[in-house]
């Protein structure tokens, strides 16, 4: 089974990737309840309904920034599964497939 990352860089900091998912839905969440609570408007000139087009495409920008990271995080963890097999797969392995090993 592959190894699960843990953390990724944000800015200067290690963040823990399942903080990240979690602040990720919570935003989600709050942006749904603007769309869909007390004070969403009706009318097509309401500040509400207005501001919905923008919340719908920050909702849908944080949907995309999530998606690719959960894509990243599975990649991360097929490229250690890789490395720890051109790790163990010693000079045999890296004379079979130098280019390859040489990333690694």
């Amino acid at each position: 089974k592959m190894k699960d990352p843990k953390v990724v860089v944000a800015g200067n900091k290690l963040v823990k990737l399942e903080a990240l998912f979690r602040a990720f839905d919570t935003c989600l969440v709050e942006l749904d309840a603007c769309r869909t609570g007390p004070l969403s408007g009706e009318g097509d000139n309401s500040p509400s309904v207005m501001a919905d087009a923008s919340v719908k495409n920050l909702a849908s920008r944080l949907r995309a920034a999530e998606e690719t990271l959960e894509r990243w995080a599975t990649v991360q963890g097929k490229w250690e599964a890789l490395a720890t097999v051109f790790a163990a797969g010693g000079d045999a392995l890296r004379k079979q497939l130098p280019h390859e090993a040489a990333t690694f």
